[in-house]
């Protein structure tokens, strides 16, 4: 697979930045994809991430909103699956700028995957760690490709409980509204 941005690192790093205003213009799928992979992505032969995950298990998924529905990210195969036909980017957040942007990422995790043996405030950080390396990785992809991002912590969880198909010991964690 090629995911070349065509920025050096540092060019990124200076236009990182959050975004709070969002015009509705949809991103295409390839830039999409590019911004997704950057957060989870398979880059390597074994299971391995463009993320660190802790004891290299997968424990955080993407998923996208957009005024046509929600997709799931498969980092494996780089490819977005249809999960819900309805708009939810306004229900959410808060923020009444997450509505507005084209397309939402939806970061959820699984912290009941870790092995018995570490304990639940050991797996609170470990996922928040992991979380905020994803995010950045998001935030880098989107200045790349001159778009705006924002992580967002204030958001509306037992509304996405309900709107996404999650499973029993998956938890909305942050939103990223990604565009111009």
């Amino acid at each position: 697979m090629e995911f070349l941005f065509n920025v050096d690192l540092y060019n990124a790093l200076s236009k990182r930045m959050t975004t709070r205003k969002y015009g509705n213009v949809e991103l295409s799928e390839k830039n999409l994809l590019k911004i997704l992979w950057a957060g989870v992505g398979k880059n390597r032969e074994s299971n391995g991430r463009t993320a660190p995950m802790p004891l290299g298990d997968v424990i955080i998924n993407l998923y996208v909103a957009s005024r046509d529905g929600v997709m799931l990210y498969n980092g494996e195969k780089n490819s977005l699956k249809s999960v819900s036909k309805e708009d939810i980017r306004a229900k959410i957040a808060h923020q009444d700028f997450v509505g507005d942007a084209a397309n939402v990422i939806i970061m959820t995790a699984d912290i009941e995957s870790y092995p018995d043996s570490i304990n639940k405030e050991s797996r609170n950080i470990w996922t928040h760690a992991t979380a905020g390396a994803v995010a950045q990785n998001i935030y880098l992809a989107a200045a790349s490709l001159n778009l705006g991002t924002a992580m967002i912590a204030w958001i509306k969880h037992d509304e996405i409980e309900k709107l996404l198909p999650l499973k029993k010991v998956e938890k909305p964690f942050y939103i990223m509204p990604v565009g111009k």
